[in-house]
């Protein structure tokens, strides 16, 4: 009776987690669509086809589907996309209290979501259309089930498969970072169970395959897409590529800042475990907690370091293992402090301090952080509907041309009558393309370029601190550039 009692607190908490964060999601929705990648899912609801991009390789169908059918009741398509990701956040801190109770306890679990739902970028990427927060549920439930496995019970090894396999459709890269723990887990179980597991696994994977590579044309068509995406980051971000050692130490830039805007107030805790496993006193307990977690996160952790990881959201693959992980080295470490000095009226309280770490996550979204906050996602908004507005109000389609660089896509999808430099930001090239006679003025969308010094501009006055910059055309001028070390765009004369 006692065990049913807390199972059904543990259920009622994990309801509570995921109501909170649906309504905490719901103030600061977007409206826009918000990135490059966005553009692609919007897209790809009306005709999925990997080999246009739509979206990139490797295509991600079921998460395409998802959003498809949310979009048959919600006709706005960044709102289709902005719900899969406010519900799948709010699954994601559910899951990861579940986890956490049943790794550590329902104090670890609960600390470990309210620090997730608070999380600076997990939070912002909850309110715009992008797949990330269902990366980080997917993850959560498919390490939970495969847990299970790794504690020794055969019931599991089968639905661990299955789960992982389909959860692959959703986001493919989760079939790769989770294998390694998933492989594992099949240490020791019964011949019969694992080959089963195996023929689960390979089904789950052809249950998307198989439909992506036949809505993408086929398999030829497929496989060149597959095959130029992974040329293209290969080339282009990884420690194979032309920039080599650079490259990777831009992938570790890149994953510190993110994992710092994940983190956020939980870095301290983060500091003080690491503090705790480096001594050389510090003994790892004889369970295989600490190595499942380390085993969940480090291949994302190394492919995102060596290979590419071009999105905040990208860490959400292993933050849930290091909020896991941070918690419980603390709490244990306090409870440990308690049991030495509990004859000090009150030291128990000390065991939630930790609470505090998470009103600070909240006073960063809510009040002080500049880029990741609510603050950042209302501003990208407006400026994107003032730009449209202001293009559309101000400037002739057959006589503007428009230049963006991490907006491009943005352009193509909300002024498609305008004609524009097609430019990619991850070539970092300098551009050279010859003007239409009719162009009279050239419009800079995004505010990562600026006009040349030598240039006649002129600004348009937007909300938010912004402005829209345009070179109107001189006589003689037949080509625009872009310096892309210098961020400028000019008219010169040509050739």
């Amino acid at each position: 009776m006692k065990e049913r009692g807390r199972n059904r607190q543990d259920m009622a908490i994990a309801a509570s987690l995921f109501v909170l964060t649906v309504l905490s999601r719901i103030p600061f929705r977007t409206t826009m669509l918000y990135s490059w990648d966005s553009i692609l899912y919007a897209r790809a609801m009306n005709h999925f086809d990997v080999a246009v991009q739509q979206p990139q390789p490797p295509g991600y169908i079921f998460y395409v589907g998802l959003i498809s059918l949310v979009h048959k009741l919600v006709p706005d398509e960044n709102a289709a996309i902005v719900w899969v990701s406010v519900f799948a956040s709010a699954a994601a801190s559910a899951a990861l209290f579940w986890l956490g109770r049943m790794m550590y306890g329902r104090r670890v679990g609960l600390m470990a979501a309210l620090f997730l739902i608070t999380s600076l970028s997990f939070w912002v990427q909850s309110e715009v259309a992008l797949p990330y927060t269902l990366l980080g549920f997917l993850g959560i439930a498919s390490a939970a089930v495969v847990y299970k496995t790794w504690q020794g019970d055969v019931r599991y090894v089968i639905p661990a498969a299955a789960v992982l396999g389909l959860a692959s459709g959703f986001r493919q890269d989760l079939l790769f970072f989770l294998l390694p723990i998933f492989v594992a887990g099949l240490v020791g179980k019964p011949r019969s169970r694992v080959l089963l597991a195996v023929l689960a696994l390979a089904a789950g994977v052809l249950s998307w395959y198989l439909p992506t590579v036949m809505f993408s044309g086929g398999f030829s068509a497929y496989r060149a897409a597959a095959a130029l995406q992974s040329n293209y980051v290969v080339g282009n971000a990884s420690f194979l590529g032309k920039d080599g050692l650079l490259a990777v130490f831009e992938n570790l830039n890149f994953m510190a800042r993110f994992f710092f805007w994940a983190t956020a107030g939980a870095l301290p805790l983060v500091g003080v475990v690491m503090f705790r496993f480096l001594s050389p006193r510090f003994r790892p307990p004889a369970d295989k907690r600490v190595m499942f977690l380390a085993a969940w996160a480090l291949p994302s952790m190394i492919v995102y370091i060596f290979i590419h990881i071009g999105e905040p959201g990208y860490v959400f693959s292993f933050l849930p293992a290091v909020l896991l992980l941070a918690v419980w080295g603390v709490d244990d470490w306090l409870k440990r402090v308690v049991l030495r000095l509990e004859h000090v009226q009150g030291l128990r309280i000390f065991v939630y301090a930790p609470l505090a770490l998470v009103v600070c996550n909240l006073a960063l979204f809510l009040f002080i952080s500049p880029r990741m906050s609510a603050a950042s996602l209302a501003r990208r908004d407006a400026v994107l509907i003032s730009e449209i507005a202001s293009i559309r109000e101000r400037f002739d389609p057959a006589s503007t041309l428009i230049v963006a660089v991490y907006d491009e896509r943005h352009v193509s999808y909300y002024l498609p009558e305008y004609p524009r430099v097609k430019l990619d930001p991850m070539v970092k090239e300098n551009v050279n393309a010859s003007l239409d006679p009719q162009i009279k003025q050239v419009v800079i969308f995004d505010d990562y370029l600026e006009s040349a010094a030598a240039q006649t501009k002129e600004r348009l006055t937007l909300g938010a601190g912004q402005s829209l910059v345009y070179i109107s055309r001189a006589p003689g001028q037949k080509q625009v550039t872009l310096d892309w070390n210098n961020r400028t765009v000019a008219l010169v004369r040509g050739g």
